[in-house]
Formats: structure tokens, C-alpha cells, sequence
């Protein structure tokens, strides 16, 4: 089809694809299981999918056959574990312990980390096979396109269907759309909690602010009416009176990045994307509370202005 890059496929779950199938490994010359995820892929997916060859070589059309020696593909995860500082270039490996010598599966190459089944958690130790060496019941289509693929989709199943009328297309999305179904809608509930959490906060602190200053100017109308009666500018009441205001905002600031530097590795936990030291959004959070706090004070600092110093000097 025109506008199709590449084509590949791969075993259900695929990356990213709602599902992860793990199984056990054994090292040569260890009874000891452990556990990585696997999936079986056919010889262009790193290619489809961009995955980069670090060490070693990629799948070829010798390897992807029942008849052909068993072998591997794994990524930087696996190789860190299961082999620190050292080469895993013919290593060795099975899914059952004590496996005949025929049947170890040689590692023939290294790739880098691609997230299997989570967007916040490190890529975890998986290994690859090629798909005739491992076939699946059902596979993963997986094809790049060469510009935005949401017009093409409706053309894709078509084709498919005219190819082969007897294979159902279980789903046809994007990759985009696939991460934004299976793993972003909870962090997009998690970050408009979030949001509307800081935003009532926002409030209660601006009407706090507001209450306070409201309760000090009225406790010093006297005082403001003495010192406008004895020469003070109206101009010079309004800074005083925003100079109070904005130092409390200056402390709970001060307190608030405190309080965040202090739990960046909490906060760290609840974020996705962004860091807790991410300046944008520190700058963004400080300045809107400035703004918010500074209307707040103004509204005070204003009727502080305004004070008729006749009737605040007679004021009870």
C-alpha cells in the first residue's frame, strides 16, 4: 500500500499492547528460574518498530525457522542482569531447567530497553525469538507509515480483508491511541484529581489571604487614619498593605518549595513526564500564586487607601 514504510509482526501483546507474557529462564550451568518477558517476532519488527541494534546482529530469514538453531535477541535489561560487565554475545539460556545442549537458546544480539507494558516502570529483562521458532496462535501487525496514519486505517482493513476475508481484525489503532487507551486514562484521572485538588486549595488560600488582610485593615483603620493625617500618600498605605500580604505568600513559598524538596522522592512516585524539579512548572506554580495573592492583597489594600482619615480617626 502506498504510504506504508515497513511491515512487521509480532506475538499478541506486542510493546505497548495491553498484555506482557513472561516465562522462566535458566542460565547454562544454573537449575535456578528466573523470569523475563518474551516475545516472538519475525525479522524486520526491530527495524519496524526502531529499536536499535546495540550489539551483535538482528533476526534473518535463516533464523526464522523450527529447523534453524534456537536463538535470542535480548535487551540492555536482560543483558545487566544476567550478565554484569561482561559480554552476552553466545551466551546461553532455556525455558526448562536441564534442557539438552541442542536445545539452549543462543543470544545472537542486543538491543536497546523498549517499554513492554508500562510507561512508568524501566523496561524489564525480556529476550526475543524469532516468530518461527516460537509461533503464536494469533500475531500483532505492525506497520509504520511513512505520515500520519489515522487516514489510512480504513484503507489498511480493507486490504486485509480482500487479502484473507477469513482473519478477523481483532483491533486496528494507533500506537498512539493504544498507549493513550491502556495506560494514559488513569494518569489523566490521577492528573485532574490532581488539578482540581490544587485548584480548590488556590481558592481556600486566596480567600484566607483575602479574610486576613480584610481582619488587619480593619483592626488598623486608626492607625492608617493617623498616618494619612499626618502626611502619608494614599500610594504609600497601598504598598504597605501589599508589602504584608506578599511577605506571607513570599514565607508559604519559601515553605511549600521546602516541603517539595523534602519529598521529591514521594512526589516523584505520583508524577508521570515531568520531574518534581521541573522548572517550568515550579515557575508556573509560583508565579500563578503570586498573581492570585497579589489581586487578593489589592482588594484591602485598596480599601486601606481609600480611608477618609476624619472618620478613621474617630474609628471603634
Amino acid at each position: 500500500m502506498a504510504g506504508i514504510r515497513s511491515v512487521s509482526f509480532a506475538s499478541p501483546e506486542g510493546l505497548l499492547n495491553g498484555g506482557e507474557t513472561s516465562a522462566n529462564v535458566y542460565m547454562e550451568s544454573n537449575a535456578h528460574p528466573y523470569s523475563a518477558s518474551v516475545l516472538s517476532v519475525n525479522p524486520g519488527f526491530f527495524d519496524t518498530m526502531q529499536i536499535s541494534l546495540k550489539l551483535g546482529r538482528k533476526f534473518s530469514s535463516a533464523d526464522d525457522s523450527r529447523k534453524a538453531p534456537p536463538v535470542a535477541i535480548v535487551n540492555e535489561a536482560f543483558a545487566r542482569q544476567f550478565f554484569p560487565g561482561g559480554n552476552p554475545l553466545g551466551g546461553h539460556f532455556s525455558g526448562r531447567p536441564n534442557a539438552p545442549a541442542e536445545r539452549l537458546i543462543e543470544i545472537v544480539g542486543v538491543v536497546a530497553d523498549a517499554k513492554i507494558n508500562s510507561l512508568r516502570t524501566p523496561a524489564p529483562p525480556s529476550y526475543y525469538r524469532p516468530m518461527g521458532q516460537l509461533p503464536f496462535p494469533s500475531i500483532t501487525v505492525v506497520l509504520r507509515t511513512a505520515a500520519d496514519p489515522e487516514p489510512i486505517l480504513p484503507a489498511i482493513r480493507d486490504t486485509m480483508h480482500r487479502l484473507e476475508p477469513r482473519i478477523p481484525l481483532a483491533d486496528l489503532s494507533t500506537q498512539q491511541e493504544l498507549i493513550g487507551r491502556q495506560y494514559l486514562a488513569n494518569e489523566r484521572l490521577f492528573a485532574i484529581a490532581s488539578s482540581s485538588f490544587g485548584v480548590l486549595a488556590l481558592v481556600i488560600a486566596t480567600i484566607g489571604l483575602f479574610g486576613l488582610l480584610t481582619y488587619s485593615v480593619a483592626r488598623r483603620t486608626k492607625e492608617i487614619g493617623i498616618r494619612m493625617a499626618v502626611g502619608a500618600r494614599r500610594e504609600e498605605v497601598l504598598r504597605a498593605v501589599l508589602r504584608e500580604g506578599l511577605l506571607l505568600v513570599s514565607l508559604g513559598i519559601i515553605i511549600g518549595l521546602a516541603s517539595a524538596t523534602a519529598l521529591a522522592r514521594f512526589i516523584s512516585s505520583l508524577l508521570f513526564g515531568i520531574t518534581p524539579y521541573d522548572p517550568m512548572a515550579i515557575s508556573f506554580a509560583i508565579g500563578l500564586m503570586i498573581s492570585i495573592s497579589t489581586l487578593a492583597a489589592y482588594l484591602p489594600a485598596r480599601r486601606a487607601a481609600n480611608v477618609d482619615p476624619m472618620i478613621a480617626l474617630r474609628y471603634e
